[in-house]
């Protein structure tokens, strides 16, 4: 936990999907303050494991920062299907190319398995 080997690789993570993850996160909660939380507990979450546990990084930041967001608005109340167990359906972000959001739902279907 908390490596220098871990340190690199979510730091090289940042650096290539850091922006495209804080306009996702902005789109999905409509607050940039809480969008660089959010995204800050998302790499804090990566840093726990070891880059040889994960092989698809992109795909997990960005499911692992979907999930955190949907807490973050299920503890304020604003999330509509809050009283339901399941995820709701997720609408494509204007900031997401078709290949990148297609990575991102099979990311998150195979964690619903």
């Amino acid at each position: 936990m908390g490596s220098d080997e871990s340190d690199g690789w979510v730091s090289r993570i940042y650096r290539s999907y850091g922006a495209e993850l804080k306009r996702f996160l902005t789109w999905r909660l409509h607050d940039g303050t809480a969008a660089e939380d959010v995204a800050q507990e998302a790499y804090l979450q990566l840093h726990r494991l070891r880059q040889a546990e994960v092989r698809h990084p992109r795909a997990l930041l960005f499911v692992t920062a979907a999930n955190l967001a949907t807490r973050y608005l299920r503890q304020r109340g604003k999330f509509e299907g809050a009283a339901s167990a399941e995820e709701p359906e997720t609408l494509p972000d204007p900031g997401l190319t078709p290949e990148a959001f297609a990575e991102l739902d099979d990311a998150m279907r195979v964690l619903r398995e």
